[in-house]
């Protein structure tokens, strides 16, 4: 905590007293240059796209003040990325498309999750279950939450995993791979592959077609396309990304992609998105971590390496503790980069009323 407000101090405007909300009445936590803003509202939901997993670590007041640091970096290079108009990249177009498309099945899963029921008499019961020695520290109260969060994301999964299957039924869905099969230029003579109108599954009120599924792929990052290619199973594939398709389909007939919720988990993407391309482009990708640095995020964080109540090996955790310090250690380079525009080109003001009031 020490380290980042060192980092910031000189290049961000502190504000002791002003309290300013957005226009939806949400309190704004950090303007920059007068071009965007990080309200509370925009904080909460991109905390929300943090795995369960890592989201511990930004709880209490440093942790939040930590998060909204990162998500100034990522606002930075949001901007900086637009007076470079790399929104003109064909990476930046596929990445949000795929990302877009993600995020209409978040908003099919949060509306999911806000119907499912966990009981007091649940919870304990878990915890019951799970919890069997040193109760005296780890008490009901500290695990409460926790253990709800569990059951509602245990139900949820089961449920999204229910859903597909029931459309499929009820849209009587049939799937072609005769079609797929077909689809491999090293086996099917020119004159029979198939056309970019042809149906790999339809149904009733519903077609996915060559098409889409060729425009997924070729939207796909490059390691996700490498195993498309290895991909031994061809017939599963097509099952997932059919199944996920009548999930959005259904979505957005509900209508999730116009709720004012989805409307700002866009924007939360869209500058997700600019501002990793920025820094891919501005960046170094030679950036590594040391496995003497490897070992400290390790050592220095044993929640993000514990299974049940046990402590994760290192050897086991090696490949894990090492990609979080390379992007920790990336952080930092950015964070070092982003001080410079914020200098020089985003001056930023933090409204320490609002962050105060908020994260305390």
């Amino acid at each position: 905590f020490l380290a980042v407000t060192f980092l910031w101090t000189g290049c961000a405007k502190q504000t002791a007293n002003q309290m300013p909300v957005d226009e939806s009445g949400s309190p704004i936590l950090v303007d920059l240059a007068g071009q965007f803003q990080i309200s509370k509202a925009y904080f909460d939901m991109a905390l929300d796209r943090v795995p369960i997993i890592f989201q511990g670590q930004f709880q209490d007041a440093a942790g939040k003040r930590e998060y909204l640091e990162r998500l100034v970096v990522e606002a930075v290079f949001y901007l900086e990325g637009k007076r470079r108009k790399y929104y003109r990249k064909k990476e930046y177009q596929h990445t949000l498309d795929l990302r877009l498309y993600a995020g209409v099945l978040d908003e099919l899963r949060k509306d999911m999750e806000s119907k499912i029921p966990v009981t007091e008499e649940e919870v304990r019961a878990e915890y019951d279950r799970t919890i069997k020695k040193n109760r005296e520290k780890r008490t009901y109260e500290n695990f409460h939450d926790a253990i709800e969060r569990g059951l509602v994301q245990k139900r949820l999964k089961q449920q999204y995993e229910d859903k597909k299957e029931e459309l499929l039924k009820e849209w009587k869905v049939v799937f072609h791979y005769d079609l797929l099969a077909r689809m491999d230029p090293a086996t099917t003579p020119q004159d029979q592959l198939p056309k970019l109108e042809d149906v790999l599954a339809d149904g009733e009120n519903y077609r996915y077609t060559v098409g889409q599924l060729l425009k997924r792929i070729d939207q796909a990052p490059e390691e996700a396309k490498e195993k498309l290619r290895q991909n031994k199973n061809p017939d599963k594939m097509l099952d997932f990304v059919v199944r996920e398709d009548v999930l959005f389909t259904y979505a957005v007939r509900q209508g999730l992609d116009k709720t004012a919720s989805y409307a700002m988990r866009k924007q939360i993407m869209e500058v997700a998105t600019l501002s990793l391309i920025t820094r891919h482009e501005v960046i170094s990708d030679d950036i590594v971590a040391t496995i003497e640095e490897g070992k400290k995020v390790y050592e220095e964080n044993p929640a993000l390496f514990t299974r049940g109540t046990s402590s994760i090996p290192w050897e086991e955790a090696k490949d894990r503790a090492m990609a979080e310090a390379t992007a920790r250690k990336k952080l930092e380079a950015g964070r070092t980069l982003a001080k410079s525009l914020m200098r020089h080109r985003y001056p930023t003001t933090y409204y320490e009323a609002n962050i105060e009031k908020y994260f305390n």
